[in-house]
């Protein structure tokens, strides 16, 4: 059974209002904590926005070192989500799942594209830094 926390005021008005005001304090504190994990919680929503904006950008970077863009006709800064561009957009994703899909994932493979990924990033830097 519930235990009244109150008593009718004509009982005992003056520890009604102590136990009002203490429980008004007490759910003054508790909504100031909500408050504060609320922040908290979209603090690590907008990290986790920008964590995976940075690895979809620094994706895009590796696909276009890779030479895709060049393969698929596509220059940088067009809007893939254009329909006049589509036919790239297409182009570049069904050459990735058919890759993908034919790839033969083992070790020697994994150890051969990462050899091959490795010399092209240094490439990449490497012709950065002269410029």
């Amino acid at each position: 059974m519930a235990k009244n926390i109150l008593k009718p005021q004509s009982e005992n008005p003056a520890r009604a209002q102590r136990l009002l005001k203490k429980k008004w304090q007490e759910m003054k504190r508790l909504h100031a904590l909500m408050a504060q994990e609320q922040t908290k919680l979209q603090k690590q929503s907008k990290n986790a926005r920008k964590a995976r904006t940075r690895t979809l950008i620094q994706v895009g970077g590796n696909v276009l070192k890779a030479g895709l863009l060049e393969m698929c006709g596509i220059e940088t800064g067009e809007d893939l989500q254009d329909p006049a561009n589509y036919h790239k957009a297409a182009l570049l994703v069904g050459f990735l799942k058919s890759a993908l899909d034919d790839a033969d994932f083992n070790d020697k493979n994994i150890e051969e594209w990462k050899n091959l990924g490795e010399l092209i990033l240094k490439y990449d830097f490497a012709k950065r830094n002269i410029h």
